[in-house]
């Protein structure tokens, strides 16, 4: 709950920053990409928030179902320090390392 309230605040914040920035002054060319640039940083930065909150939702929910610590991909449960690291995790170490490998053909 902590994770997510800091990441819901930290999303407000980065929106609230670059909405004043980009309304505060006149700007110039020059300024305008630049202002651009960085908002367009902020919104992806907002997008890995966003889905890094729907992951410790979800996480949330599988605790409230009693599925937490438990691997959605082969049942196994989830090492101990995984979810001391990224407890917003649904894969074991074996399965999210073989979810980011490439297909071999």
């Amino acid at each position: 709950m902590a994770r997510r309230r800091a990441l819901l605040a930290r999303y407000r914040t980065t929106l609230e920053l670059t909405e004043e920035e980009l309304d505060s002054r006149e700007i110039e060319a020059t300024e305008n990409a630049a202002e651009l640039w960085d908002a367009r940083v902020g919104s992806a930065l907002g997008d890995v928030d966003v889905k890094t909150l729907a992951a410790v939702t979800a996480a949330l929910r599988r605790i409230d179902r009693g599925h937490y610590g438990t691997c959605a991909t082969c049942g196994a449960g989830i090492e101990t320090v995984r979810l001391e690291l990224v407890p917003e995790t649904e894969l074991c170490a074996e399965c999210a390392t073989l979810a980011s490998e490439p297909l071999r053909a």
